[in-house]
């Protein structure tokens, strides 16, 4: 009873281990750095980095008001089947120009006359393992504060710049009492298109976007579970092939020999 006791143990330590390493190799991200008016932002970004409310490398910028980019590349710097396509005006943010975050807020788009933003993402079906989070960064200049509208089919989501606060190199998830990132979860579309508007003479705004997977904690179970009975099976597989110890053998073999005798026939 002890010795399986110990074996299960082993197993779920197994297990655990495996899920960790999966945790560790399977989350994925593709962030798109919206440039804006780039002779004032500045904000084109070097591969290495490291920005985001989930902090990734590798951002791809994206250049002009009317444009598209092909094969984004994702956080480990693989290219992908991944296109974006995106249609406004540009601008930017005058914040300090350092790496990494505060250069990912720095451009950003606004609305085209009275349309609003549009950022089409396509070719997701092929890259994310799994159902994904989309990140959508704003943050504009304002004495008065504005609202934003941002939808991904009937999802909609309500961002609150608050009045005089410009990005101060931290990210805040807004979720009805104002920030800088709003987040649409669990999206499993192939192509996705944001729309972002707001009232007439309000700054709307997007900085940027992230498409992010992380495994779910359900999948983990199901996976670590499934290796400790593998585990466990190929443990009591082994015992039972393998062969018995040799002085085991050799008690066996005394008992049913014959003791030699030296009475004559």
């Amino acid at each position: 009873m002890a010795g399986r006791l110990h074996c299960l143990a082993a197993c779920a330590a197994a297990a655990l281990a495996l899920c960790a390493a999966r945790a560790e190799a399977d989350p994925f991200a593709i962030g798109v750095n919206f440039v804006g008016r780039a002779n004032y932002s500045f904000s084109t970004m070097d591969p290495s980095e490291v920005a985001g409310l989930v902090p990734q490398a590798f951002w791809n910028n994206a250049l002009g008001g009317v444009s598209s980019l092909s094969a984004l590349v994702d956080d480990a710097g693989a290219a992908t089947l991944v296109d974006v396509a995106w249609r406004a005006n540009v601008d930017y943010l005058a914040v300090t120009n350092l790496p990494g975050d505060y250069r990912l807020m720095r451009g950003r788009l606004a609305p085209l006359g009275t349309d609003p933003i549009t950022v089409t993402v396509s070719g997701l079906g092929a890259a994310a393992p799994g159902p994904y989070d989309v990140l959508v960064y704003f943050d504009a200049d304002n004495n008065a504060g504005c609202v934003t509208t941002f939808r991904i089919g009937t999802d909609v989501r309500t961002g609150t710049d608050l009045a005089g606060v410009d990005f101060s190199g931290t990210f805040v998830e807004d979720t009805g009492a104002g920030g800088n990132v709003v987040r649409f979860r669990g999206l499993t579309l192939d192509t996705f298109t944001l729309e972002a508007w707001g009232a007439a003479g309000t700054p709307v705004t997007v900085n940027a976007l992230q498409v992010y997977h992380a495994p779910e904690p359900a999948t983990l179970l199901v996976t670590g579970a499934g290796a400790a009975l593998l585990m466990l099976t190929r443990r009591r597989r082994a015992r039972d092939d393998a062969p018995a110890p040799r002085s085991a053998s050799r008690r066996a073999q005394k008992r049913t020999t014959l003791p030699k005798t030296s009475c004559p026939l």
